[in-house]
């Protein structure tokens, strides 16, 4: 039986929390149709009801990463998802479905988070200090229950979520560990919807929690600040499959924090909400199209709009404007009757894209990670839902891929700005480059990976070993 929202079981390529949530468009693009939109991606068999995997693996890098955490927050980004890279030592996949209801759940146990930045060069729970072991046995980061209907499906749980069949998404690229969701989906004939209901941590440092519950954004709704311990995520899009070879998807995010949810911030057919800067929401529109002129060529483009300026109606200093966009190419082969494709991209993001006045109201996923070992005992991390690097970002991308590699070289032109940069701050028009180039290769269950970055490097491998009942 085929999920329309089942999540795909990690393979042996991979990789941590970033990677390993890539949908292959071969199978659509080689046969002349666009490949689907919305993923989590269809699974094409039920995997058994328990399923183990040992990653016995070894990693060098001469990456440095801040490990004195407190109450500081860690933005990813900054350090090119290194340590999110490596794999976990044990993977344990429970799975059971009868007709029409599926349980799923992945329990992932490796080094703690801490631990892993403070001594990255192995990758197993020892470390070269006493205690000598540091075990992060971690919540799942994906368990759900599917309700399948044929043409309807409801998902309740926890999972990654990714808008575009493309490397870089620029509105939901599935690069954060999870999202807490409910989501909605229903087919008919050649139009597809999706609604998407989620809950992120609402944990604060002092200095964002000092501005959320007292500044008020300009044109806010009177009453405002809104500061309840609450952030969710409302999502809704409808796919449009007007050929075969043709679609079109109208999306819509919206933020709503330190305000508990209400039928006006979660109605799933309205546009922006009647969002005009109450206070407590935040939304993005987004566009995506996908076109297949030829047998094993398709065109993509996404343009996602966060702000947008009207000079005869707003003042110049309220909001300016913010959109991220990416478009490329993709194009099949086969080498010696092996199948691949590739894949060159562009994207932009702006230099307030993602962010605005109040924390609550960025478009950034937060996560809290237990370290027993060093100290302290929770690290905080945000990561971007939509483009990996975060504002003020401009790429350039080349990516091939095989059955049993991969390769991406990537040129990244990066602004200072980030999400957790003060919203509308002077800053300098500085851009650093860096040369990021990334390479996967398995076979018979060892994979090797290479990631250089600039004059950094993350070399390492795993072999890895399944069984299932």
């Amino acid at each position: 039986m085929k999920f329309p929202l089942i999540f795909l079981i990690f393979g042996s390529i991979a990789f941590g929390i970033v990677a390993g949530f890539e949908p292959d468009p071969y199978g659509n693009v080689s046969k002349g149709t666009v490949p689907n939109f919305f993923y989590p991606a269809v699974i094409d068999k039920s995997p058994e009801f328990l399923s183990v995997s040992l990653n016995f693996n070894y990693y060098l890098t001469n990456f440095s990463f801040p490990v004195s955490s407190g109450w500081k927050v860690f933005y990813e980004p900054e350090t090119f998802y290194v340590t999110d890279e490596i794999p976990p030592f044990l993977e344990l996949t429970f799975h059971a479905e009868a007709e029409r209801v599926a349980f799923h759940m992945e329990v992932l146990t490796g080094r703690e988070y801490m631990a892993l930045r403070k001594w990255p060069n192995t990758s197993f729970f020892y470390i070269p200090s006493s205690p000598y072991i540091s075990f992060d046995m971690r919540f799942p980061y994906v368990s759900y229950i599917l309700l399948d209907f044929g043409n309807q499906s409801v998902f309740l749980g926890r999972g990654k979520i990714r808008w575009g069949y493309w490397r870089h998404p620029v509105a939901l690229s599935g690069v954060f560990p999870y999202l807490d969701n409910f989501t909605y989906t229903l087919k008919a004939d050649s139009l597809t919807y999706n609604f998407t209901l989620a809950s992120m941590n609402p944990v604060l440092t002092s200095d964002e929690w000092e501005i959320q519950s007292n500044v008020k954004p300009v044109n806010a709704d009177p009453t405002s600040p809104y500061y309840d311990r609450v952030k969710s995520l409302v999502a809704h899009r409808l796919d449009f499959s007007i050929f075969d070879n043709f679609k079109v998807s109208l999306g819509e995010l919206t933020i709503v924090g330190g305000k508990s949810l209400d039928l006006f911030s979660i109605d799933p057919l309205a546009i922006l909400h009647n969002n005009f800067n109450e206070g407590y929401t935040n939304s993005m529109m987004d566009l995506q199209i996908g076109y297949t002129p030829l047998s094993g060529l398709n065109l993509y483009f996404e343009f996602a709009l966060d702000d947008f300026a009207v000079p005869l109606t707003e003042p110049g200093d309220v909001k300016p404007t913010a959109f991220g966009l990416t478009a490329g190419l993709i194009k099949t082969f086969r080498i010696f009757d092996l199948p691949g494709y590739l894949e060159i991209s562009y994207v932009k993001t702006t230099r307030w894209m993602y962010n605005t006045f109040l924390p609550y109201l960025k478009f950034n996923a937060r996560y809290l990670f237990l370290s027993n070992f060093p100290v302290p005992s929770r690290s905080i991390v945000d990561y971007p839902l939509g483009f990996e690097y975060g504002p003020d970002s401009e790429m350039y991308s080349l990516y091939v891929k095989l059955p049993n590699a991969d390769l991406e070289v990537s040129y990244l032109l990066k602004g200072p700005a980030t999400i957790e940069t003060e919203y509308r701050k002077e800053l300098p028009d500085e851009v650093e480059d860096h040369l990021i180039l990334k390479l996967n290769f398995s076979i018979w269950g060892m994979t090797l990976s290479l990631k250089i970055v600039d004059d950094f490097y993350s070399i390492g491998g795993s072999w890895r070993i399944s069984f299932g009942l």
